[in-house]
């Protein structure tokens, strides 16, 4: 993976405006680099995205941040589409798992933030995970790792000092978990519900 990469062209534009820049997105500098005879492709992608579109919200969502973030939300469960599409694409015989995201607004990086920006970290985060990342679990060959279900991925023990990337606790997190979705063709669908989608009120 690229560091600090986004998603897709769009978003990337997004951090132009509202900083810090992005200069890498998956689809354009990662997806055509997939190897074609791949058995195993994992992704995780939109932690990135969160925090670009949780910075634009001020000065693009008229005063309607809710609708701002359902739009973008919309957007982003084209991409990840996109992105899966392509990959099959490239490689056809892949096991293809990839994790969703925690609710940003239960994580340790947002805990000197205001409420209104933790509901719009939550709203754009759960929202990536459970409208667009979930559903592609029923994609043939596809699974998806419920990191945001994850109690484990909460604590700060799972955490970097910076209180927003996994440390090695909790990328070891991550490695079990999708080291046990690539190995099972019949991996658990990611949970419809849990108290974790729902830390802060909503917008």
């Amino acid at each position: 993976g690229i560091p600090g990469a986004v998603l897709s062209p769009r978003i990337q534009t997004i951090s132009y405006s509202y900083g810090p820049r992005v200069d890498f997105n998956f689809l354009e500098r990662e997806l055509p680099f997939v190897d074609r005879d791949s058995t195993v492709v994992t992704v995780f992608a939109g932690g990135n995205d969160t925090n670009v579109v949780a910075r634009s919200v001020s000065g693009q969502s008229n005063g309607n941040p809710r609708a701002y973030v359902d739009a973008q939300v919309a957007l982003f469960k084209t991409e990840i589409a996109a992105l899966v599409d392509g990959i099959r694409a490239r490689a056809p015989s892949a096991r293809i798992v990839i994790a969703n995201l925690p609710n940003y607004a239960g994580t340790p990086f947002t805990a000197g933030y205001s409420s209104i920006e933790r509901s719009v970290l939550q709203q754009i985060s759960v929202g990536f995970s459970r409208e667009a990342i979930n559903p592609l679990a029923s994609r043939q060959n596809v699974a998806v790792v419920d990191l945001l279900c994850e109690d484990r991925f909460y604590q700060p023990s799972s955490f970097s000092p910076d209180g927003f990337h996994p440390n090695d606790n909790g990328y070891a997190i991550m490695a079990e978990m999708m080291l046990n979705a690539i190995r099972n063709t019949s991996y658990p669908a990611p949970s419809a519900g849990c108290s974790r989608m729902s830390v802060v009120p909503s917008l």
